[in-house]
């Protein structure tokens, strides 16, 4: 559970310096999808950026912090099974 609420928070925070950088010109929503839960998390980024706003579609961008994060998450623990043992 401390695992996913710290992933989550990641997200949105990297979700907003993108925000930042691109000056407004990208949905910080998306930053949430990174959570290694596919595709719920994708799905469930997509449900609050339509609820925000109907014409949003980030579908395919959260679909894509999605698949990196279950490759983040292979990555990280296979160094923490080798740090391990």
């Amino acid at each position: 559970m401390l695992a996913l609420l710290l992933s989550g928070i990641g997200g949105i925070v990297g979700g907003y310096i993108v925000y930042l950088f691109k000056r407004g010109n990208f949905n910080p929503t998306v930053g949430i999808a990174g959570v290694s839960c596919v595709p719920s998390t994708a799905k469930v980024a997509q449900k609050a950026a339509s609820k925000a706003d109907p014409s949003a579609f980030i579908l395919d961008y959260a679909l894509g912090v999605n698949i990196c994060g279950v490759i983040t998450t292979a990555i990280l623990t296979g160094i923490y099974i080798t740090l391990l043992s």
